[in-house]
């Protein structure tokens, strides 16, 4: 067995760039009788001014406005690379669209929204969405912000600190040993 047997416990789950891996509720809202829904980016609507960077969203196809100008009357975008015209806008693919499911307390908190787990972490973000928490009943004001991974645009893997932690710990075991034998 060498020094490294203990780094065995490594998360070696690629995260993609531009994921979302979780998010923070920022307000819990109130008088919540149903968990509102979650809705992660601005969606695409018709005839509508759109300006360059904003971002819309179509199923689960998410697109930047690389041109300003107005979307098309009728049709919404449908690529899934590269760029193209919509109405006099152009928009470029940039991804799919996170999903997330909200969840209501229990006891005092019941009526309040104290979590937003991720369904589906999306792609290609390189800034935290808007996120909207829909209601439609008489609940109010809950809100979250997205947690996005690897904004310098590299993949890696999981708990890089848990590795740096554990090889810390073997490098301080060996240094140990030294001292004792000298």
């Amino acid at each position: 067995i060498d020094n490294f047997e203990t780094l065995k416990s490594f998360d070696t789950t690629e995260v993609p760039n531009g994921t979302i891996t979780g998010f923070k509720v920022t307000n819990k809202g109130t008088l919540y009788t149903v968990a509102p829904t979650v809705q992660v980016g601005d969606n695409w609507v018709a005839n509508t001014a759109v300006n360059v960077g904003d971002e819309l969203c179509v199923d689960n196809r998410r697109y930047v406005v690389t041109i300003a100008g107005t979307t098309d009357n009728t049709n919404p975008p449908t690529h899934v690379q590269s760029i193209a015209v919509n109405g006099t806008a152009t928009l470029q693919f940039f991804g799919y669209r996170a999903t997330a499911t909200a969840y209501l307390g229990t006891g005092l908190s019941s009526q309040e929204v104290v979590k937003v787990l991720v369904d589906q972490a999306g792609s290609g973000y390189t800034k935290p969405p808007v996120v909207y928490l829909i209601s439609n009943d008489a609940g109010v004001y809950a809100a979250a912000t997205a947690i996005i991974a690897n904004l310098d645009n590299q993949d890696s893997f999981g708990d890089n600190n848990k590795f740096k932690y554990e090889a810390e710990s073997v490098r301080s075991e060996e240094h140990t040993s030294e001292l004792q034998s000298h």
